[in-house]
């Protein structure tokens, strides 16, 4: 059997069962940021991108900001997620394709993308190194790169260290931390980024108060949301 095949049955498929959200997060969610709200704010306003979506999944992200494409291609590990994105999308501005991360080249050619986005999905990836410099060679210069993550450092985890716990960061249940092979910080990541050949322009967090817990991200934010230039 395929790892795509064993890491679809396992997390993706209908029946895997995903944490269940905090009560406090279900009562105050009407105070929310969506991370794809918070990303859409942060995209360069100055054309319409070429853009790729590395774990587009259904290729929500990429549909609910049509507007802001001149092309947008989604790539995903998982074909059956691949099949359900081609159902939904309009065909002439977006297209998909089956691809793992840990190949050993995107399928696109150099200088190829003014945009590469990223949503929940580099905490999964065997090999970060490879696919930051993938990314790097697909964009243009001065290319944008924004990647999402979940903030193993925010505080109420730093808490379950102290007192022994391990903090569960994916939504699925199952598993070793739902199949999460990585673990970002605010300083390791800024570090990690600048050292394949990228600026970082900015880094906040999404979710509840968002606006409040940006004054002290690395230490509020659940999540954070990267943005990164190509040098």
């Amino acid at each position: 059997m395929s790892s795509k095949k064993i890491f679809y049955d396992q997390y993706v498929s209908g029946d895997e069962k995903q944490v269940e959200l905090p009560l406090l997060f279900r009562l105050l969610r009407k105070f929310e940021i969506h991370r794809y709200d918070a990303i859409r704010n942060l995209i360069p306003r100055l054309k319409k991108h070429s853009v790729m979506d590395i774990g587009c999944g259904s290729g929500e992200f990429l549909r609910k900001n049509e507007d802001l494409w001149s092309q947008a291609i989604g790539v995903d590990i998982i074909p059956e997620i691949i099949d359900e994105a081609k159902k939904k999308s309009n065909r002439n501005k977006f297209s998909y394709k089956v691809y793992n991360p840990n190949d050993v080249r995107l399928p696109f050619p150099d200088e190829t993308f003014s945009l590469v986005v990223s949503i929940a999905t580099l905490q999964y990836v065997e090999d970060l190194d490879n696919l930051f410099l993938k990314v790097h060679k697909v964009l243009n210069k001065d290319g944008i790169f924004i990647f999402e993550v979940p903030n193993f450092l925010v505080f109420w985890r730093r808490v379950q260290l102290f007192f022994g716990i391990f903090p569960h960061t994916s939504l699925f249940q199952s598993g070793w931390d739902g199949g999460v092979l990585h673990y970002f910080s605010y300083n390791k990541t800024r570090k990690f980024a600048e050292n394949k050949n990228f600026d970082v322009v900015s880094m906040c967090s999404s979710g509840i108060f968002s606006k409040q817990r940006n004054i002290l991200p690395s230490l509020l934010g659940a999540n954070m949301i990267v943005v990164c230039q190509k040098k």
